[in-house]
């Protein structure tokens, strides 16, 4: 007994199974939670490093280099890429998606504990540590206010933020812009040596009066007690009174030195909001959170928090990424649901009955639905992938339902009771309606393959559309023949409104019947149809060629970034000024309804940050995010000292390691900094002279402004003094040092000597800095250093061990294919001659290299695939060509559907051509099983495909223009996000509509063309 006739016998059954189906969905729905993309996690591990006053050039060599040849051989490494700064290394190992992160990250302690062994004595324990793709922030407060700076700090940290860390989904908040308190020993230089003493006397004698040890315990027999030594000083009145030096019974206190308050931290960043100085905190979510929820429960707890805190203090959200996932996430919800109603309506003009047309339109919400609890299951969000494969699965979910209401309609008018038709038209069309299915099912397999940041974007959309049509096998094959036995009925006669909804289908029936047979009338008639087909191919080769190409269309999310920089060694002051210009003009703009600033928020340099400008909603503005930005681009180059860079806020890019999400993004390699910074400002200023690039930048920076200090080694060594003393004593005096701890109402904060500001104004005071010799004589340093301005590295990157410049870039007024083909001639033209230098694709440019690899190995193997099992289908390897045939066919309109609307291809694109390999599959095997079943009957070839034919074009309209419908919303583009959605809708629907049209008539030529070539019948039942 096959399925379809056990569920015609059990409805009972039936409707428990579908019931519970759907209930599983949903809860499965109401657990998922929300994001804009799939969730990407590529094993990364960082190690960072820090080397307190050591230069870029020493930080490279001697710390990352050390670093990066001992992780470099492990197994699985595909990208290492570093960074060395003032003071800093980050080395970045990035694995194979293969290697599990835990193993890998212990893989990497272990050799940067062998690295230790040859890292320079004074180092600090680096630290290595798993990367989290979800440890950026997704939402940024602005605490503001009119009072003193200290309530405000205290009240940013000490209150709001953490109430802010008990929120549910919170990971972690960070703070920007602020500064903490600090207990600050303010030397003058001139008292220090007055009373015959060097910098380094004050740090050790903070070190040795300000702690505690533990003292031990006391124990009798009966009990025992904590010996607390009581060695730090509570106020600051008492650590103004430490001792530091004694001498013939006199005593030099600290406070004879230097002023000690209670102060703050160094100020290297500032954040500001709509032109108000404030703190940021910024809201990281927990790893795998969900976004929208996370941010819905800060907002919640906004009114709590403002309750608790004094009223001259603002908290306002300056930065949200809820609202462009939630109103995305809402776009192609809106997609799937007009989807499934201009389905609906299309079904029912072609049944003309509202029985069949319920029947039919059940698979949708059946199959849809039922999908959650597995989607839940495998850890998917509900994000635009997963709602994009259920866009462009409403119009392929009902396919199987539509042929099996079809073949029973067929049969009741044939004069079968209800029963028999729903048992003997499910069974005609069974074979076919699993062979589609399968064959549009197995066209996802090979995206599973895919590897890298590009195959965890898109196999959660193939697993959607792969099981949502699975699913809707399952209601085609058991829901549908049950409904269809106890609803469907014979009509007498037909009302005015479907004989007036017939007549169109039956005409076109009649005038397909009689082409038709035009078409295969004979050798000729055949070759001439194939003829023409063939010309409209290479026309549309034509058309594809003259097509633009690009990773993924931009789109209007309503929020976008500004990254600025002002030249190397400029203040903090100065860059707030420049900043300040650039605010007004970004705030200046009706379409912007907020934007927060931040100077020195991820590098800690004073001279670079960015805004996060916040759009109003879209349908409050008449122009869109892009035009706003390619205005605003122009405006902010005319501010003097300040480079601008306007570009999309992408998380996408984070997997793919770009810091902006940038149209081109090259790394140079090579060995020598001179000639990348060389060829990188060749590069750019060619690029800038084209006329087809904007927000042109590179990350080599060569020229920032320093003070170089040469020690005169013998004069030092007679003096006894040696290189640590000398630079200890400069680092303590015009850069500062943590020396001890103060203990205040439970928290511990660093007490930090540095000079006065009056004596860090002038590298020429770095001379008068006096020491005290092992003698016990006052000597200044100029005595054994020379000083002079000059200029160095701000830092030095590497990628994969060698030196390295990353080029970035937006095109204009070309596609981002056409750019990368236009900045990669520059390149070879400014770097020809020098074989040791060499490009490698990061960013944007990288996943688009990867996506087309990717994706073309997808296509062959979906092929592949797909031929493979119609062979196995048809045990034929003859039909199986045939009905591969349609895939050229439907590239046909594809190509002609992209440069009519004149998008672009891209990974949307791409991935809808792969689609179409599945889908115009099935008309071709509703009609090569049709005429099977009619010759297995006997009945001449001839014969057999102008019986069925006309038999099959119902159902083949029905499902084409069912799924053409279904996905015209994404292709319309009308809903939050829908530019980047739309060419894959766009692709879909010319795919279908040449290829069906086609089909009817080439398919049929080739079925008899191979069969005449084979000399007899090529063909077997399955």
């Amino acid at each position: 007994m096959s399925i379809w006739e056990f569920c015609i016998r059990r409805p009972v059954f039936t409707i428990t199974l579908i019931v519970t189906m759907l209930a599983f969905g949903v809860l499965g729905y109401t657990r998922m939670g929300i994001d804009l993309y799939p969730r990407i996690e590529p094993p990364v591990v960082a190690v960072s490093t820090i080397l307190q006053g050591a230069s870029p050039e020493v930080m490279d060599q001697d710390v990352t280099r050390v670093i990066e040849e001992q992780v470099g051989t492990l197994e699985g490494v595909e990208v290492i890429t570093s960074t060395s700064s003032e003071s800093r290394s980050d080395v970045t190992i990035q694995f194979k998606l293969s290697r599990d992160l835990d193993a890998a990250a212990q893989e990497v302690r272990d050799r940067v504990g062998v690295a230790a062994l040859r890292l320079p004595p004074d180092i600090e324990p680096p630290i290595v540590q798993k990367i989290d793709p979800d440890a950026q922030a997704v939402m940024w407060l602005s605490v503001s206010g009119n009072g003193p700076y200290r309530e405000l700090s205290y009240y940013s940290e000490k209150v709001i933020k953490e109430r802010l860390q008990t929120q549910p989904g919170v990971g972690a908040v960070e703070l920007g812009g602020f500064q903490k308190k600090a207990i600050r020993v303010w030397v003058d230089p001139d008292r220090l040596r007055s009373f015959r003493l060097g910098p380094a006397d004050v740090v050790n004698a903070l070190q040795a009066w300000q702690l505690e040890l533990p003292g031990g315990r006391t124990e009798t027999e009966v009990s025992e007690s904590t010996i607390k030594v009581e060695g730090e000083y509570k106020t600051i009145e008492g650590l103004a009174s430490l001792i530091v030096k004694q001498e013939n019974g006199a005593l030099v206190r600290l406070s004879d030195l230097s002023q000690v308050e209670d102060g703050l931290e160094d100020l290297r960043g500032a954040c500001r909001y709509n032109e108000k100085q404030s703190i940021g905190l910024g809201i990281l979510k927990q790893s795998g959170g969900n976004t929208v929820a996370v941010c819905e429960a800060v907002k919640a707890a906004l009114p709590e928090i403002r309750e608790q805190i004094p009223d001259w203090i603002h908290v306002d959200v300056a930065y949200d990424a809820s609202p462009s996932i939630r109103a995305s996430i809402e776009g192609v919800q809106f997609d799937v649901l007009f989807g499934a109603l201009f389905t609906c309506l299309v079904i029912g003009l072609f049944l003309r009955d509202w029985r069949s047309t319920l029947i039919s339109v059940l698979a949708i919400p059946t199959s849809l639905v039922s999908y959650f609890f597995l989607a839940e299951r495998l850890g998917f969000t509900i994000n635009q992938m997963t709602m994009l494969g259920m866009s462009l699965a409403v119009g392929l979910v009902i396919d199987d339902a539509i042929v099996v209401i079809e073949s029973i309609h067929r049969r009741l008018d044939l004069g079968d009771d209800a029963f028999e038709a729903a048992r003997r038209g499910t069974g005609e069309v069974a074979f076919a309606v699993i062979a589609a299915t399968l064959a549009i099912g197995a066209i996802f397999l090979p995206i599973t393959f895919i590897s890298g940041v590009i195959g965890q974007f898109f196999i959660p959309f193939g697993l959607t559309v792969a099981v949502t049509i699975l699913l809707s096998l399952v209601v085609s094959l058991t829901l549908t023949p049950m409904l269809g036995a106890r609803l469907m009925r014979k009509e007498a006669t037909e009302g005015w409104l479907a004989r007036a909804l017939a007549w169109p289908v039956e005409t076109l029936e009649s005038l397909y019947r009689r082409v038709l047979a035009i078409s295969i009338h004979n050798l000729f008639t055949r070759l001439v149809t194939l003829a023409i087909a063939l010309a409209i191919f290479v026309l549309s080769l034509g058309a594809a060629s003259r097509l633009g190409t690009e990773f993924m269309p931009a789109t209007d999310s309503g929020n976008f970034l500004v990254f600025f920089k002002t030249p190397l060694g400029s203040s903090l002051e100065l860059t707030s000024k420049r900043i300040e210009a650039a605010e007004k003009i970004v705030l200046g703009r009706k379409e912007v309804e907020g934007a927060f600033m931040a100077i020195g928020l991820f590098d800690g340099q004073p001279n670079s940050g960015l805004f996060f400008a916040t759009l109003v909603p879209r349908e409050k503005r008449d122009k869109s995010q892009q035009e706003l930005m390619s205005e605003l681009r122009g405006q902010l180059a005319d501010i003097p000292g300040l480079q601008s860079f306007v570009v999309a806020n992408d998380p996408l890019l984070v997997g793919a390691g770009a810091t902006r999400s940038t149209d081109i993004a090259y790394v140079m390699l090579g060995p020598d900094l001179a000639d990348l910074e060389r060829f990188s400002d060749a590069i750019k200023q060619k690029m800038i002279e084209s006329g087809s690039f904007v927000d042109v930048d590179d990350d080599l920076e060569l020229s920032r402004p320093q003070v170089d200090v040469e020690l005169n080694r013998e004069a030092a060594a007679d003096l006894g003094l040696n290189t640590r003393d000398i630079s200890l004593a400069v680092q303590v005096m015009m850069g500062g040092l943590n020396a001890a701890k103060f203990q205040e109402g439970g928290d511990r904060y660093d007490i930090r000597v540095k000079a006065r500001d009056s004596f860090r104004l002038t590298s020429d005071n770095i001379g008068r800095i006096a020491v005290r010799t092992p003698g016990g004589g006052m000597m200044d340093l100029a005595s054994v250093l020379s000083v002079r301005d000059g200029l160095g590295p701000n830092q030095i990157n590497r990628y994969n061990q060698q030196r390295s410049v990353t080029i970035s870039a937006n095109v204009k007024g070309i596609a981002a294919g056409e750019g990368t083909e236009k900045f990669l001639a520059i390149c070879h033209q400014v770097i020809e001659g020098n074989p040791q230098y060499s490009l490698v694709p990061t960013g944007q440019s990288k996943l688009f290299r990867e996506a087309a690899a990717y994706l073309g190995f997808a296509f062959i193997m979906a092929f592949l695939v797909v031929y493979g099992v119609l062979a196995m289908q048809f045990e034929s390897f003859v039909h199986p060509f045939t009905v591969m045939l349609t895939v050229p066919l439907a590239t046909i309109g594809v190509f002609f559907a992209l440069f009519v609307t004149g998008a672009t291809v891209n990974v949307y694109s791409f991935i809808g051509v792969i689609m179409l390999s599945g889908i115009v599959t099935r008309n071709a095997i509703l009609l090569i099983d049709r005429i099977n079943q009619r010759r297995d009957l006997g009945q001449d070839l001839r014969a057999a495909v102008l019986e069925a034919g006309p038999i099959r074009l119902r159902p083949i309209l029905m499902t084409s223009i069912a799924a053409a419908v279904g996905i015209l919303p994404v292709a319309l583009g009308l809903s939050e996000g829908g530019e980047a959605r739309a060419p894959m809708g766009i692709a879909v629907i010319g795919g279908l509509c040449t290829s069906t049209f086609l089909t009817l008539f080439v398919i049929p030529c080739v079925y008899m063309l191979l069969d005449f070539l084979g000399g007899k019948r090529s063909h077997s039942r399955a």
